[in-house]
This record gives C-alpha cells, structure tokens and sequence, in this order.
C-alpha cells in the first residue's frame, strides 16, 4: 500500500470518526458548555449567627428568632444542609457543629427526610410519583414550649404550573428522570414568570414578591446548565440569572436572615419588618444557591 493511499484511508477514518461523534451528540442532545459566572454578595459569617439565635433547647432550629414553631419538615433539611455548606466553604466550626447537633436531635423525628417535602430534590431526594404534588401542615407535638409542625405532601394540585417553586421542582424532577424536554419547558413557564423585579405567580399578593423563589430559580438555572443536555438552554438566560442574583444581594438583613418579602415601591426595592420577616428557610435556599454560584459543586448537595 503506497503513501498516498495510508494518508486516504487515515482521512476516511478521522472523518467517520468526526460524523459518528457528531451523530451521537445529536442523538444523545448533548452539548459541552462553559460554565458562566453569576455570583451575589452574601455574608456566610452573618447567616451562621442568624441559625445560632434560631436554636432551641430540643435541638432543633426553630422557624425564626422568639418562634415557638419548629418545623421538622422542610426547616431541619435545608438549615442542616446550609449549615454544612457554610462549614464546607468558611471551616467555621461551629457551623458543622450546630449542623451535627441537628443531624442528632431529628433522629427521635425519625431523620431529615422523614416527612417527605418537594424541596427535597434539591438533595437528590426524589417523590414516587411524578403527579404534581401540594402539602398540608400537621402538627407532630408540642414540647418544652415548641410546637412541633410538619407539612405533608399528599394532595393533588392541578395548577401547579401557576406557582413558581412548584415549577422549579418540576424542573429537578424531570432533569432526574432524563426527561429533558419536561425540564425546558417547565423552565421557560418559569421564565415568564420574572418581570425584572420579582416572580410574578399565583401566589404575589399586596404587591410582595417571595424571595425564596429568587434562589430556587437559581438553583434550577444552574441544574439545568451543568447538565450537558440542558445547557445550552441555561447559558441563553444567563443575563436573568445575573438580574435574579442582584435583586438576592440586597435582602440579606443586617442580622443574618434572609427577608422572606419585599416590595418595589417608587422605584426602589423596600424590605424590613413592615414588609415580611426572616426565617431559616428562605436564608437556607440563599446560602445554597450562593453555594452553587460561586463553586463548582453540582446537585444534589448531599443527602
């Protein structure tokens, strides 16, 4: 065999090589995509001393500062796992500590994960079902003052695509199922829901937005691009990522706490104890989706 025909054959083989490679991303509707940077400022040093004045004598982190409410389902998950990533990003001590005394005093409730809660699968904890899901509030007991609550996810909602958490969740669902295209279509519905300022769902009342959907937004987008079949879609709404994360910096309160709600008045963004509170949920979704802004880690976070 001459020269010339060696080099012919090597030609023919990179090229069906190139083609194969090609077919096999476009079957498989994978694309490689470069991570995009959209951080927020948060204080983690601020947030850990907001969970130590959440603490309780049963150990468990109560609802918000004086509360004498404890949720033990989705409050424990999300402070213990906030808690952990605050240790796992600062090496504060004493984050993992309170993180631990948690993890401890839940086992008598029977663990984290006991009552399911669709904000689960942010951990990897998925339902059994993919029937849209809504939660109603039981009460487990009353101790040493605390009422303990827990919300229980039994009931059909046919609307869900009215709500932008619910929309959110549906998000990390179909991306575990590999339901790709589920995952960008309830993605855009969510989308839509922004108007610059805040979500805009059902669930806006007295000219309030939530803020906790802020960062589920954010933890979503990020899902959705570090996944090679959903990428491409998240890098197109990287600039509202970047508008989500800036309205996030500015509702971290001098104490620590997330405010749950806020307003925008004349032109301005107005939040305070006028407005709405600080509770461990909301500030717990902030430091995760910080978390996930500003490393390298991906869902879930841990379990």
């Amino acid at each position: 065999m001459t020269g010339r025909y060696k080099v012919l054959i090597v030609l023919i083989v990179l090229v069906v090589g190139v083609i194969a490679f090609l077919y096999y991303r476009v079957e498989n509707h994978q694309e490689t995509c470069e991570q995009q940077k959209v951080y927020f400022s948060f204080n983690l040093e601020k947030a850990l001393n907001f969970y130590e004045s959440l603490n309780t004598s049963l150990g468990l982190l109560r609802e918000y500062p004086g509360s004498h409410t404890i949720w033990l389902a989705d409050d424990q998950a999300l402070d213990y796992n906030a808690l952990m990533l605050i240790y796992n990003i600062t090496h504060n001590v004493s984050a993992k500590t309170l993180a631990e005394q948690i993890l401890f005093a839940i086992k008598s409730y029977g663990g984290l994960y006991k009552y399911y809660n669709s904000v689960f699968e942010i951990f990897g904890i998925y339902p059994s079902t993919t029937t849209p899901q809504s939660g109603v509030t039981i009460t487990i007991g009353n101790i040493d003052n605390y009422t303990l609550n827990a919300t229980l996810f039994n009931l059909t909602i046919s609307n869900y695509y009215d709500y932008a958490d619910l929309l959110a969740y549906r998000v990390l669902l179909w991306l575990h199922l590999g339901n790709y295209s589920g995952a960008e279509e309830n993605f855009i519905s969510l989308v839509k829901m922004w108007n610059g300022i805040g979500f805009n769902d059902s669930a806006y009342y007295n000219d309030t937005y939530q803020s906790y959907k802020l960062a589920l937004f954010l933890i979503v987008w990020r899902a959705l691009e570090l996944n090679p079949h959903t990428c491409l879609l998240a890098i197109k709404y990287v600039n509202m990522a970047r508008e989500v994360s800036g309205m996030m910096s500015l509702l971290q309160s001098s104490q620590g706490g997330v405010w749950t709600g806020y307003k925008y008045v004349n032109g301005k963004i107005e939040y305070g104890y006028n407005i709405s509170s600080m509770n461990g949920e909301t500030t717990s979704l902030f430091v995760i989706a910080y978390a996930l802004m500003s490393s390298n880690i991906s869902i879930p976070i841990t379990s």
